[in-house]
């Protein structure tokens, strides 16, 4: 309840200011908060709400973002919802390359290639996870590798945290790809890196993937 007020604050605030994609980006991120209480629908009907609101001389960079948040609402919906994913995330990636040379604004400025490859593999990865049949979820999987690993070669040295999620994305995708010993030794390595810093949402994540890994395989020797 702080967090939604806070939002709105932010939200008043760009509507006085007549700063209408920074709104757009704003209910943008209220979807991350939506999604963490697992109210997909409300996901989706935000990050809608953001796209709608953009103007057409908006930034391709903050469409790109809107675009790739939309794309995981989709499949965070499940298989049903797998076409409308694919197009969302396809379409993140389009517009980042159609996107101009211009510097992005300072509330915008960690969104680069590889953050919009991020973007489209968290799509893929959970379409992956939630497929049944082999032929889509390895699909899924393979362009969720793609763009994990085009995110971690374009991934700067001095970002320490976001390697960490880099290599949390790819054991992830070693999950979709249904090889939990990949996806475990993948795991550890980013737990190593973990080592290096404190980051109370490294922790969330190292935690939700453990989840993952014994909800699926439980009591594989690999695993414990």
């Amino acid at each position: 309840a702080t967090a939604q007020r806070y939002y709105l604050l932010a939200l008043h605030a760009c509507r006085e200011s007549s700063s209408p994609e920074l709104g757009a980006k704003i209910i943008g991120d209220m979807t991350q908060l939506s999604t963490a209480l697992g109210n997909y629908d409300d996901s989706l009907n935000l990050v809608h709400t953001a796209l709608y609101s953009l103007p057409r001389s908006a930034s391709n960079l903050v469409r790109c973002e809107l675009l790739g948040l939309e794309a995981r609402a989709y499949a965070q919906l499940g298989p049903a919802e797998a076409g409308h994913a694919s197009r969302a995330a396809e379409n993140c990636i389009a517009v980042y390359e159609e996107a101009p040379d211009d510097q992005a604004p300072d509330w915008l400025h960690y969104m680069n290639q590889a953050e919009a490859d991020c973007l489209a593999a968290n799509a893929y990865i959970e379409l992956a996870l939630h497929a049944d049949q082999p032929q889509h979820w390895q699909s899924h999987a393979a362009k969720a590798e793609v763009h994990t690993l085009r995110a971690r070669r374009s991934r700067g040295d001095a970002y320490v945290r976001s390697r960490i999620f880099d290599e949390l994305r790819l054991a992830k995708v070693r999950l979709g790809q249904r090889e939990p010993a990949e996806a475990t030794v993948v795991g550890l390595h980013a737990l190593g890196l973990a080592e290096e810093i404190r980051s109370s949402l490294v922790v969330d994540w190292l935690v939700r993937f453990d989840k993952d890994l014994e909800d699926r395989y439980p009591g594989m020797d690999v695993i414990s």
